[in-house]
């Protein structure tokens, strides 16, 4: 383990396997995000290719269907 330390009122002390925990945590949340926002996107894209019979099943005309489709966001209930 390395240490470092600093003439002030605490020590300061790095740790690479920390960093190196921190960084692969980091990575994975930004890997679910990805995958989650793919998910979304076909999700979306899907709905293009919904008849007006199925669309208005899942209660969306075509117009809802299209504006849906057009967005770029994640669903605050799907959160990431």
């Amino acid at each position: 383990m390395t240490h470092y330390t600093e003439n002030c009122s605490h020590n300061i002390t790095a740790s690479p396997a920390g960093f190196n925990e921190s960084l692969l945590q980091l990575v994975n949340q930004w890997m679910d995000n990805v995958r989650l926002k793919s998910g979304i996107r076909r999700e979306r894209a899907t709905l293009l290719t919904m008849s007006d019979a199925h669309l208005q099943d899942i209660g969306l005309d075509r117009m809802a269907a299209e504006h849906e489709a057009l967005r770029n966001d994640i669903p605050q209930n799907r959160g990431s």
